[in-house]
C-alpha cells in the first residue's frame, strides 16, 4: 500500500509538472490572444467614435452654414438697398425706408429685429418683430447701442465684411429680455 502511494504520489507529480509544462504555455498564449483582440475591439471602438464624432460635427457645421448664411445674405441685401442710401431727414424716405423693412422682417420671420444703427451706436430706426405682428419702433424708444461689444465690432468692419456676434442672452434698454432668450447678431 506504501508503494502504492509512492507510486500514486510520484505519478501525480508527474501529472503536474506535465500539466503544468502544457497548461501554463497555453494559457498564457491564450491570455496574450485575448489582450490582442480586446486591444483590436478597443482601438476599432475609439477608431468608429472618432469617425461618427467628425461626421456629427460636419452635420452640425452643415446645418449652422445652412441656417447662418441665408441670414447673412439677407443681411448683405438689405446693406446694400439703395433706400438706406437716402436721406433720411427727409420724412418720405424714412417711411420708405421702414416700409421696405417692415415688409422685409414680414418675409423673413426669423428676424426678431431689424435695427439701422448709424455710427455712433445710436439706432435711427428699429423694426420689432413676434410671432403675431410686426412693429414700427417710435423715436422714442429708440436705443444707444454704442456701448454693446457687437457695435464697437462693428465699428471696425471693413466694407463689405460680415460679422456674426456669439450667442449670447439679449438685452433691452440695458436689462436682460424676460423671459431670457438667446440671439445673435448680424452685422
Amino acid at each position: 500500500m506504501l508503494f502504492v502511494k509512492k507510486i500514486l504520489n510520484q505519478s501525480g507529480f508527474q501529472m503536474i509538472k506535465v500539466f503544468a509544462r502544457f497548461f501554463i504555455p497555453m494559457f498564457l498564449v491564450l491570455v496574450l490572444v485575448f489582450y490582442f483582440i480586446s486591444s483590436l475591439e478597443k482601438r476599432h471602438k475609439l477608431n468608429t467614435a472618432a469617425i461618427h464624432g467628425r461626421a456629427q460635427i460636419d452635420v452640425r457645421k452643415t446645418n449652422i452654414l445652412n441656417t447662418v448664411s441665408p441670414l447673412v445674405a439677407n443681411n448683405r441685401y438689405i446693406s446694400k438697398s439703395s433706400l438706406l442710401r437716402l436721406n433720411m431727414e427727409d420724412s418720405l424716405s424714412r417711411a420708405r425706408v421702414l416700409e421696405d423693412l417692415m415688409q422685409f422682417a414680414k418675409v423673413h420671420r426669423f428676424f426678431e429685429q431689424v435695427r439701422v444703427i448709424d455710427t455712433n451706436g445710436i439706432e435711427t430706426m428699429r423694426i420689432d418683430g413676434t410671432d403675431d405682428s410686426i412693429m414700427v419702433v417710435d423715436d422714442a424708444n429708440l436705443q444707444d447701442k454704442n456701448k454693446r461689444s457687437y457695435f464697437k465690432t462693428a465699428a471696425n468692419l471693413l466694407p463689405n465684411q460680415v460679422y456674426v456676434s456669439p450667442i449670447e442672452l439679449n438685452k433691452e434698454y440695458d436689462s436682460l429680455d424676460r423671459p431670457y432668450h438667446a440671439v445673435s447678431r448680424i452685422i
